[in-house]
């Protein structure tokens, strides 16, 4: 039976679930249309309400980690043997003069299930643990591993010291360095002194003049204000925890940008940007804000958000949609269980796809092809929930 850890915490337990089951099944190689436990033989193993495991489980299935059958059981899915892809190459699987591509990986973390401040996890719910996306990435970069032969190597996270990174990146000397989140600025230095090409993932590039590979923010926004305009919404707010990731001065430009296109003068009161250092009061400055600019649809600049913009609509007794319709971008691991019973409109962070340009980009450095400052901009999708609806005309 799988060994849950003991203590799993009030808010991410199904993520922290969900993560250990999939390690199970990578690490004892089941395979597509194996057995897979029960809802209650999980439930007795992890001590986890049914509801909780229930809401792991359909996240492994929408990830195609488990097959359920009606009536049947429970199933290993086809994605444990895409997961086994990048892990089980042997020596007959590789071209004799392939050289193994050693790719240093820097992020925000993989597979955490806190956001690393206590306080912060007893006050807010955990809607996106640090390194939520990085899976995705590496999940796309694993498509190319056999036929190219990656290896993978992590180099640590972002958000530890930077002389920590430093040193094992000095220790394992890769060929290629990707760093998806903040910049860990050593690191990059030390790999450029050394002739080490740099990938940006999920970031851009303003200093060293290496490859960035982002989302298209500004398409996105166009696609979410429309759809807004097209239901009729013409206070169209925008709602962010402002940081300072170039991403997120990107998606308010890209507000900005969106409404003026639509013929609508960007009304700058209908943008609140939270200081980071505010985070622990974003509920009532969100409330404050509905209350005083009544608008009537919000597109989240970031899922991090969404718990305070809960706890603001409660307070203003703003039922989501019929009251605020709502769009947020980033598909986070707990988004769709904080307004009971709504799936928000989502511009998808497309972390599947940069993994795959990624791959491309590395073969093309190891055919010692000319890398020069490129950026490679990624389409979002918008995927259809039900955190909308259509205002009536009077």
């Amino acid at each position: 039976m799988i060994q849950f850890p003991k203590d799993l915490p009030r808010y991410g337990a199904a993520d922290l679930l969900k993560s250990t089951m999939i390690e199970y099944i990578v690490q004892n190689h089941l395979r597509p249309g194996d057995p897979f436990f029960s809802d209650l033989q999980i439930a007795e193993a992890s001590g986890r309400s049914r509801s909780t495991v229930r809401r792991a489980l359909d996240q492994l299935q929408d990830e195609k980690w488990i097959r359920r059958k009606g009536g049947v059981g429970t199933f290993v899915g086809s994605q444990a043997g895409s997961s086994r892809r990048g892990s089980l190459k042997t020596t007959s699987e590789i071209p004799k003069d392939q050289k193994t591509l050693r790719i240093g990986l820097i992020s925000s973390g993989i597979g955490k299930q806190s956001v690393g401040d206590s306080e912060l996890r007893d006050q807010k719910e955990n809607l996106a643990p640090p390194g939520w996306f990085s899976s995705g990435i590496i999940l796309g970069l694993e498509e190319l591993s056999i036929q190219e032969n990656y290896i993978v190597e992590y180099m640590g996270s972002c958000s530890n010291k930077p002389e920590r990174v430093l040193r094992r990146f000095e220790q394992s000397k890769p060929d290629v360095l990707i760093n998806m989140g903040h910049p860990v600025h050593a690191a990059i230095i030390e790999a450029q002194r050394n002739g080490i090409p740099v990938i940006f993932a999920l970031n851009r590039d303003f200093q060293y003049g290496t490859v960035s590979i982002y989302e298209d923010n500004a398409g996105a926004m166009d696609q979410a204000v429309a759809l807004l305009r097209r239901n009729g919404h013409e206070r169209i707010g925008f709602l962010q925890i402002f940081c300072s990731g170039w991403w997120a001065a990107n998606r308010y430009s890209a507000y900005l940008n969106a409404m003026d296109k639509q013929a609508r003068e960007p009304d700058e009161s209908l943008a609140l940007l939270i200081p980071e250092d505010l985070y622990m009061h974003s509920g009532e400055i969100i409330a404050r804000w509905l209350r005083r600019e009544k608008p009537t649809a919000v597109i989240c600049g970031s899922c991090h958000v969404m718990g305070s913009l809960k706890e603001a609509a409660q307070k203003e007794k703003r039922k989501v949609p019929d009251d605020l319709s709502i769009i947020t971008y980033d598909q986070a691991p707990m988004l769709n269980y904080i307004f009971e019973g709504i799936n928000p409109h989502v511009i998808e962070l497309p972390t599947h796809t940069v993994g795959i340009e990624i791959g491309k980009m590395v073969r093309r450095i190891a055919d010692q092809k000319p890398v020069k400052r490129e950026e490679y901009i990624i389409p979002c999708n918008l995927i259809p929930g039900n955190s909308i609806v259509q205002l009536k005309t009077l």
